[in-house]
């Protein structure tokens, strides 16, 4: 198992161009939306890995997440991660993931007791609601580039808010 203290995802994103697309090549046609770029997954190919993490926390955007439990293997093109235990703004965290060098994409999170007025202020920047969350989500979709992605994306979800 490999252990980490606090890791800030901030301090490994780079600063987004002026055009807010990072690389877009739509934007530099002067159109929004996601980007055609091709994603480059091939790398995974080449790897093998199974490790398991333990991290005190994990920070993007505002949102931490706390005493992570998490399992991430490599093999035969596919990486595939598995939360088993996180804490979210006083909500419990499963989740997993799956991504495919061929493409194709896959999540399953379900989230129990998370502070709804906590995930509306990182979320949307307001006091929106108060009360707790539980949220289940289910999506796959496929592509080499974001647009395709977003095309593709498909599945199925549920928020449940109480005491709100």
């Amino acid at each position: 198992n490999l252990r980490f203290p606090d890791i800030d995802a901030a301090r490994f994103q780079t600063a987004k161009s002026s055009s807010g697309g990072g690389g877009n090549s739509n934007a530099a046609n002067g159109q929004e939306g996601w980007s055609t770029n091709a994603i480059d997954l091939s790398g995974l190919k080449g790897i093998n890995a199974d490790l398991g993490l333990v991290m005190k926390s994990f920070s993007v955007s505002g949102n931490i997440m706390e005493d992570i439990d998490a399992r991430v293997s490599i093999k035969s093109g596919a990486l595939d991660l598995a939360v088993n235990n996180a804490k979210l703004h006083e909500g419990k965290v499963k989740a997993t993931a799956r991504v495919d060098a061929g493409g194709s994409y896959a999540v399953d999170l379900n989230v129990h007791g998370m502070n709804a007025l906590f995930f509306s202020q990182a979320i949307l920047n307001k006091d929106l609601v108060t009360g707790k969350i539980d949220l289940n989500a289910n999506l796959r979709t496929g592509g080499s580039s974001q647009q395709a992605m977003m095309n593709n994306l498909g599945g199925e979800g549920k928020i449940i808010i109480t005491n709100g």
